[in-house]
């Protein structure tokens, strides 16, 4: 006789059993709309068990969800949310893909502006922690915007001839290999690269969609497609393909602004990357044009930025820490506090700031916005006095890292009613600099724009913020404690 009970109804393994939309999707399960219409959840688990392709993702050792995963769930939660594209992501803290068990992902999309703008937050917590009901904080690994879709007018295509006239081959035999020497371990399913040529300062590339990597059905552009897009930009010993072999350092996205995705599921593509020469020293800048086979669009990326990162501190990643310059451990304690810190900051009382900064003189705006600035950035670097935070340093020397700079952008987001961008400072690496693009924001002239119009005679005003100080001139006098610091910083892992 049985004695066991029959299931209530419906199977786990059903979404909608769960009061849930299947997320159709071949990395996230299910999805849901806030019931006050406040946003939308997409949840899924990666574990090497069920997508092991991913496991062929090697850095430093260590096996990293890519970046593009994130870009594709970004993308994937632009659908669902409305919008037509990822106006601007960061990337704040490389995925590790565990050895054994997975890790649950939730993709958070914030309420609709008024501009049809929303915010995004990319999370993941061990499946072992969900399971027991602990107080584990969750890791955000990326931020970012989702916008209105681009006009297809804007699209770029790669027709005609291909490879076009003039383009030059670039050797790819054993290419792999060359890369896996310099700590990029790429297996089966990344290995997508099948020609590159140089146009000019521009790297073109045939890629194909690995068998190992499994069938695209599903994804918007499959991630393993969408990293071997890439590939060119770590090929060495060509000058113009990429950046020269640097020990111990590895080349991954950092942010990546204006994402849009005009065709699916592409198996093989045409690709153009094009340098872009303002890059600040230390960084790589693309922009990033893909198309079919007859040269129709598949996905753009008008700027996507590439940062170094120290080998070991993505090894760390595997034992649950990184080192700061503060020392710290794990990131438990640090994640919940700036968590808090973070939730507080959007209580701040908003101003009307159109009215209040029209009726200042244009040095008058810049000098309130440079105290709101410095006061919100002494804040959370946790001084008692905004004057322990100088104008003009750059926030590496004033000991920012990524989840700080985040944090100091909720808050300036928070006080001042401005959608900001997530790389704010690294865009405007000082407070000074952050002061004169907010007096842009807020003013209808702008006045604040060209100190040199709006400064009376014998004033003494901060300079505009500069990036010609190279990197190896602030690391010659650092400290060791600096030098973590601005490692931390600069490579965007915290």
């Amino acid at each position: 006789r049985r004695y066991w009970l029959d299931a209530p109804g419906g199977s786990g393994k059903d979404p909608g059993a769960l009061g849930l939309a299947g997320a159709d999707h071949p990395l996230l399960g299910a999805a849901v709309r806030l019931a006050d219409g406040s946003g939308h959840v997409l949840t899924g688990r990666l574990s090497p068990q069920t997508h092991g392709w991913l496991a062929d993702h090697v850095v430093a050792g260590v096996a990293l969800v890519p970046g593009t995963v994130l870009m594709e769930w970004a993308l994937r939660a632009a659908d669902e949310a409305g919008c037509g594209a990822v106006e601007e992501l960061a990337l704040r803290l490389p995925l590790v893909l565990p050895a054994t068990g997975g890790r649950c992902v939730q993709v958070v999309v914030g309420p609709s502006a008024d501009d049809g703008r929303r915010d995004l937050a990319v999370y993941s917590l061990p499946d072992d922690a969900l399971r027991t009901g602990g107080d584990t904080d969750w890791t955000c690994h990326a931020v970012g915007v989702l916008g209105p879709a681009e006009p297809e007018s804007r699209a770029a295509e790669l027709p005609g001839t291909w490879p076009p006239p003039g383009a030059r081959p670039v050797d790819t035999d054993g290419c792999y290999e060359r890369i896996a020497a310099s700590g990029y371990a790429y297996g089966a399913a990344f290995q997508g690269l099948r020609a590159v040529w140089r146009d000019g300062a521009d790297l073109l590339a045939d890629v194909e969609l690995p068998k190992a990597a499994g069938e695209p059905s599903g994804f918007g552009i499959h991630p393993a497609l969408l990293d071997a897009v890439l590939h060119p930009t770590l090929l060495t010993g060509h000058p113009d393909a990429g950046p020269e072999p640097d020990e111990g350092r590895m080349w991954l996205p950092f942010t990546a602004s204006g994402v849009s995705l005009w065709a699916a599921e592409a198996t093989a593509v045409r690709v153009r990357l094009t340098p872009r020469p303002q890059a600040a020293e230390g960084e790589r800048e693309l922009r990033v044009v893909i198309a079919d086979a007859v040269g129709a669009p598949v996905l753009t990326i008008d700027a996507l930025l590439l940062r170094p990162a120290e080998a070991e501190q993505l090894r760390s990643l595997n034992t649950g820490g990184v080192a700061t310059g503060g020392g710290g451990g794990g990131r438990g304690g640090g994640e919940s506090a700036r968590r808090r810190t973070a939730a507080a900051a959007a209580e701040v009382p908003s101003v009307d700031w159109a009215a209040r900064l029209a009726r200042l003189s244009a040095l008058d705006r810049y000098r309130t916005l440079l105290g709101l600035v410095r006061d919100h950035a002494a804040t959370v670097l946790g001084h008692t006095d905004a004057e322990a935070v100088r104008a003009d340093a750059s926030f590496k020397e004033l000991g920012f890292e990524s989840l700080t700079a985040v944090e100091l952008r909720d808050r300036l987001a928070a006080a001042t009613g401005l959608r900001l961008p997530a790389a704010l400072i690294f865009r405007h690496p000082t407070p000074e600099g952050i002061a004169h693009h907010l007096v842009r924001r807020l003013t209808s002239d702008g006045t604040a724009a060209t100190p040199a119009a709006i400064v009376p005679p014998n004033t003494q005003v901060p300079r505009q913020p500069t990036d010609e100080m190279s990197a190896a001139q602030r690391l010659e006098s650092a400290s060791a404690d600096q030098v973590l610091e601005f490692i931390d910083n600069e490579l965007g892992v915290s």
